[in-house]
């Protein structure tokens, strides 16, 4: 996992371009908010 980037590991295209602007606002605006994800995840 060291080196893989977060975006393409748990999250659709579509999320990962939402999360991507989400952060950019925070940086921009300095306004944090909440954010929950889903994670499926294998037993094994």
């Amino acid at each position: 996992m060291i080196g893989k980037s977060i975006f393409q590991l748990f999250m659709s295209r579509e999320e990962a371009k939402a999360s991507k602007r989400n952060i950019a606002g925070f940086f921009r605006n300095g306004f944090s908010y909440e954010v929950e994800r889903w994670l499926k995840t294998v037993k094994g």
